[in-house]
């Protein structure tokens, strides 16, 4: 895939007019990354706005006892960083690490204001993304305050497969890899702890969990976990 198809299909970008899309492409560049290899760390610059062109990237925070809290994957199609872009602060707060092979489209956060600030309509496209993200980390607290691991991973699953659900023989496929890593740190709990819980939720029947692939076979026994009414009928 080269620059300008792999912006085009950016959930984000592709929403703003051609003549913005194909400014942000002009000086964006093209990286290729290895299964484990960091885009950035914490502490390093905000260096600008990049497109997931192939694989997924994992964006996280490692906690000092070496745990990591994962808030959220960016499978293909994916942008990284715009909250960086119109920051004050010069500085990365979490890790974003390549999930398998990566290709990642970059272009800078200078690039970035100048066609925004040209773009009305870009700005407008931008702007709602970003809500969008504060959105999604005040649901996240919610969560976490009010559900315990087995809610939050039943919520979990059942966002995923509203956004990445591919219709399966017996369910509901996650169209995503999702280690059991990854879903210990999306959940907040130690890798043991969402091991056990995927396999109650298997021996429960309602998914399964195969190499890294979920398939939801009873939605209702999530929704019920969430102590979600509706998930009864």
């Amino acid at each position: 895939m080269d620059i300008r198809r792999a912006i085009d299909a950016a959930v984000v970008l592709r929403a703003m007019p051609e003549a913005a899309r194909a400014a942000l492409a002009e000086h964006a560049s093209m990286r290729r990354y290895r299964d484990g290899e960091y885009l950035w760390r914490v502490g390093d610059p905000q260096d600008g706005l990049h497109v997931v062109a192939e694989g997924m990237v994992r964006i996280g925070i490692m906690g000092p006892d070496g745990d990591e809290i994962v808030l959220h994957v960016e499978p293909r199609g994916g942008c990284l960083g715009e909250p960086s872009i119109f920051s004050p602060e010069g500085d990365r707060r979490t890790d974003a690490q390549a999930v398998g092979q990566a290709t990642i489209v970059s272009m800078t956060a200078e690039n970035v204001r100048g066609v925004l600030e040209a773009s009305p309509e870009a700005m407008r496209v931008f702007v709602r993304r970003v809500s969008e993200i504060a959105r999604g980390h005040a649901r996240r607290i919610a969560l976490n305050a009010f559900h315990d691991a087995r809610g939050r991973l039943a919520r979990l699953l059942l966002d995923l497969a509203d956004t990445h659900g591919i219709s399966a023989e017996r369910g509901r496929r996650i169209g995503l890899p999702l280690s059991q890593r990854t879903l210990a740190g999306l959940v907040g709990v130690r890798r043991e702890s969402v091991n056990r819980l995927i396999a109650a939720l298997e021996r429960d029947g309602a998914l399964d969990f195969d190499d890294g692939m979920v398939t939801i076979l009873k939605e209702r026994l999530l929704r019920l976990a969430l102590g979600i009414e509706g998930g009864l009928s």
